[in-house]
């Protein structure tokens, strides 16, 4: 098995990289950055394990990039310098700068109908592949993509799910650890369930991953873009990311609690928490198709404490 990185720092990125998952963290799109970040070093050929200004620089050239990219990529190698010094490395020079960019992307909220065309499609694949060594791999999309949309979940969420996770008598979710660390109780439509439930047994599965290729490997997460935009291709639908879904389920679900009779307010409220928000203004973002006043419910939402929604979130659980 070849190695990851090469240079004269190179068990120091293991160990980085080791040490941001331990914090809860995914840290899979960040490892690419290390890389690159590794093959500079590499090149400067250093002889001690030192990062001097001038070093730093070299490391941090921009070299082409777009802006966000290039901002990400100092990011990484700003906290990689930081974290040398923080176990022991006295030579390393780090420092900050201010990157202004703006994100212009405008979710695109399927209409339920279009959301019928892109599951039909979908279950069309699976009916092509019946009998073929693809079958498990269509079926398990099918599955991943309408946990996205049926439940909000993040993309990196789905695809860590364990068998374990999985509460069929009740209809939940457990999500372990998700972003900013947190973890979260979702609780699934009876649709949502009889479709897991199907699969669970339609495949046997156990402890092991849930979704695989053809290969038996774990489905990954760029596997499943491609494939969402295969769909929507198909469909003749605008293209859009595929967590646009996650904007989507928000977007329906403050709709349905509101025609349930729920105030807008307690909705929005329950809604960040379901979503594993840390704060309201999370949220926000995901609601910015509504006709609902924001300033009021965030004014509202700010009167909350956590503790309230204990029955919705429990971090403690292990």
């Amino acid at each position: 098995m070849s190695k990851k990185f090469n240079s004269i720092f190179a068990d120091d990125l293991e160990n980085f990289v080791s040490f941001k998952k331990s914090l809860g963290l995914k840290y899979e799109k960040e490892q690419p950055r290390l890389v690159r970040l590794d093959k500079l070093l590499d090149s400067l050929e250093l002889k001690e394990k030192k990062i001097t200004k001038d070093t730093f620089e070299y490391i941090t050239k921009r070299s082409g990039m777009k802006e966000a990219n290039y901002a990400r990529q100092f990011a990484v190698t700003r906290d990689f310098c930081k974290y040398l010094i923080t176990i022991g490395y006295k030579d390393i020079y780090w420092e900050n700068r201010e990157f202004h960019i703006q994100n212009n992307h405008t979710p695109v909220i399927y209409s339920d109908e279009e959301i019928r065309m892109i599951f039909s499609a979908i279950d069309d694949h699976i009916a092509k592949s019946l009998g073929t060594n693809g079958y498990r791999l269509w079926y398990g999309m099918a599955i991943i993509i309408r946990l996205l949309w049926s439940c909000g979940l993040r993309i990196s969420e789905v695809l860590s799910l364990k068998k374990q996770d999985i509460d069929l008598d009740q209809s939940y979710l457990r999500i372990w650890k998700s972003k900013g660390n947190r973890s979260r109780i979702v609780v699934m439509s009876e649709s949502m369930t009889v479709c897991l439930r199907e699969y669970l047994e339609m495949f046997c599965i156990d402890d092991s991953a849930l979704f695989l290729n053809t290969k038996g490997r774990e489905i990954d997460a760029d596997s499943v873009r491609d494939y969402y935009h295969k769909i929507q291709k198909e469909c003749y639908l605008s293209l859009s990311r595929l967590h646009d879904l996650r904007h989507c389920f928000a977007s329906k679900a403050i709709r349905q609690m509101i025609d349930k009779g729920y105030s807008e307010y307690a909705s929005s409220v329950y809604l960040y928490k379901y979503m594993g928000h840390s704060n309201f203004s999370e949220t926000e973002y995901y609601l910015h198709f509504t006709d609902i006043d924001m300033e009021r419910i965030r004014k509202i939402a700010d009167q909350f404490s956590q503790e309230i929604y204990k029955g919705v979130i429990n971090n403690e659980e292990k």
